[in-house]
């Protein structure tokens, strides 16, 4: 099995960017939904505290606005790398044993159906592995038992003289592309 070196970081780009795409928009909406909501609180609650002071609400509206600008800046920043850092996780561990039994698919498409690597066993991905492992066992054993079973009938036609048809000599090459043990 040719076994390809697969990228630390970015497993399966197009998913990671959309779902970071999507955290981040649905982050960015509740954010502003809550800096909107804090604005009206601020606003009621200081018009009604300032106009008792003989203080106009625009000089302290100017005052809140910087401040609730960098407040949301630095809550974005913070929101986005939690955002990007929870995807490179979650998707390494979904696309990491996926990429690990695709590559197990491949080896058995190539023939080859030697025990599969190990993957984790206490998830859906695990339970999806150990009965593709079982299956491909199930196969070889099938194969090894047929390839036998070939075998010895072409051993038996040529002990009595006949040579091997051609379709036990084709079912025997075919057989033949597995690799069992």
């Amino acid at each position: 099995m040719t076994t390809q070196r697969r990228r630390l970081l970015l497993i399966d780009r197009r998913f990671q960017f959309s779902l970071i795409g999507i955290l981040l928009a649905v982050q960015l909406v509740l954010l502003g939904g809550a800096i909107f909501v804090l604005w009206l609180f601020l606003d009621s609650e200081m018009g009604a505290t300032l106009a008792s002071a003989h203080a106009t609400a625009t000089s302290v509206r100017a005052l809140l606005a910087p401040v609730l600008a960098t407040i949301a800046g630095l809550n974005a920043l913070v929101a986005i790398g939690a955002t990007v850092a929870v995807v490179l996780i979650a998707s390494h561990r979904i696309a990491g044993p996926l990429y690990r039994v695709r590559a197990a698919l491949e080896a058995v498409e190539q023939g080859n159906l030697v025990p599969l690597t190990s993957i984790r066993e206490h998830d859906q991905v695990g339970a999806l592995a150990t009965q593709l492992t079982a299956t491909v066992h199930r196969l070889a054993d099938d194969i090894g038992v047929a390839k036998q079973g070939l075998d010895a009938a072409a051993a038996a036609c040529e002990a009595a003289g006949q040579g091997v048809p051609p379709a036990l000599q084709a079912a025997r090459e075919r057989m033949g592309r597995y690799r069992v043990s």
